[in-house]
């Protein structure tokens, strides 16, 4: 739909990060110049089958606690530290502010939350929210010293339609 960047798009918002290194033949890689269709259907399949390996060595882990009788009692956590662009703006990394690039897989498995089994939520959230959020979940005392930036999403199990935040901030480059 968008294979090339926004024409006028200041050029801090494409990075140069995928050079040639993820392909046996170097092709010329810039803003105006695509990977042939089928060099970007190579790296669409290798970046697929990432996902479909993960994905079954999560699906491991949460077999061994329901085999060794923790599964009820154990909070999963799973995330990615950013997103992943697949040739939308001409980008095949992660180094950019352009949304597909900052959203990351984030899931969570509390099974005695049962409002939120199977559920998605919409609400918006940042990684920094992932420790208040455990903590809450788990029973923990919070820290009355602690300054975090993050939000509990623990309200979201029970209402996964609600809300905790209103913004979501990201910065690149540093």
């Amino acid at each position: 739909k968008h294979r090339l960047p926004p024409v006028g798009m200041p050029p801090v918002a494409w990075h140069n990060g995928m050079s040639n290194r993820y392909s046996d033949v170097l092709y010329p890689f810039n803003r105006t110049t695509p990977f042939p269709i089928e060099v970007q259907q190579r790296f669409r399949l290798a970046y697929y089958s990432a996902i479909s390996f993960i994905d079954s060595l999560v699906g491991e882990v949460v077999n061994e606690l329901d085999r060794l009788g923790l599964g009820n009692d154990t909070i999963v956590s799973f995330h990615a530290d950013h997103g992943w662009q697949l040739g939308e703006h001409n980008e095949w990394c992660k180094h950019t502010n352009f949304e597909l690039g900052t959203r990351v897989p984030l899931m969570f498995r509390v099974p005695w939350k049962s409002n939120a089994v199977g559920k998605k939520t919409s609400a918006l959230a940042e990684l920094v929210d992932i420790y208040p959020t455990l903590v809450e979940l788990a029973g923990l005392p919070a820290a009355a010293n602690e300054n975090l930036e993050g939000k509990s999403l623990a309200p979201l199990f029970d209402n996964p339609t609600g809300s905790v935040k209103n913004v979501t901030l990201s910065q690149f480059p540093d």
